[in-house]
């Protein structure tokens, strides 16, 4: 029977092992440290300068997001090794696109078409923000996954 010592070091070992080496824990760890970054922004930019430009900030707070998860994918999530000019090409603009559609599209449609203005208590977060942010983190890593990172067969030249 092993020691209580190692079982409690074999188990942390093994949390270690699926928190740093599972691909989707990888990015859902990044995927939240992502959404604060965005969310910390637009927020703090509504904040300051109120919500007459909130799709402006918006977009600020999506761009500085995009470029940190970039980063944190290439590094962290997929661990890439492809060449940084293209995947940060395909990273930024695939992203861009399905961002400004899903999170601006769902700003616009809630609190301008619906007029659903509701924010979160206390962190003063629009409902919007959030709604729009789950339809984006799924979509954006289904395009990481199977466009920007995919394993790229290496050509042997003979």
């Amino acid at each position: 029977m092993p020691e209580p010592g190692n079982k409690k070091q074999a188990g942390l070992k093994a949390w270690k092992h699926f928190l740093l080496d599972k691909e989707m824990v990888r990015y859902l760890i990044l995927g939240v440290l992502t959404t604060l970054v965005d969310f910390f922004l637009a927020t703090i930019l509504r904040e300051i300068f109120g919500d007459e430009h909130k799709l402006v900030f918006n977009s600020i707070a999506v761009v500085s997001a995009i470029i940190f998860s970039y980063i944190g994918s290439r590094l962290f999530v997929f661990k890439s090794k492809g060449p940084i000019v293209q995947e940060f090409s395909q990273f930024f603009f695939s992203r861009i696109g399905i961002s400004f559609i899903f999170s601006n599209g769902t700003i616009w449609f809630l609190e301008d078409v619906l007029n659903f203005t509701k924010k979160v208590p206390i962190i003063r977060l629009a409902w919007s923000k959030i709604i729009g942010a789950g339809l984006v983190v799924t979509l954006n890593y289904l395009v990481g996954k199977f466009l920007v990172f995919r394993k790229r067969k290496i050509k042997k030249e003979m």
